[in-house]
């Protein structure tokens, strides 16, 4: 098994998401793909949240 975090990376290797069978988190085809999901989710959350901020302090130095 592959150690993860909360937020499905590798605690070894940085941008490494051991997902589904091979590493040890699920039993399945069906298990992993749920795994898979949830990961690409908590992934995407990220993305969304730093375009956030970044456009944020984007319009906020505009005004300076």
């Amino acid at each position: 098994r592959i150690v993860r975090s909360e937020k499905y990376e590798s605690v070894n290797i940085k941008n490494l998401y051991p997902i589904g069978e091979g590493s040890g988190y699920t039993g399945g085809i069906t298990s992993s793909a749920a795994d898979a999901i949830k990961a690409v989710e908590y992934s995407l959350s990220t993305i969304e949240r730093l375009n956030y901020y970044n456009n944020y302090s984007l319009l906020t130095d505009v005004d300076k």
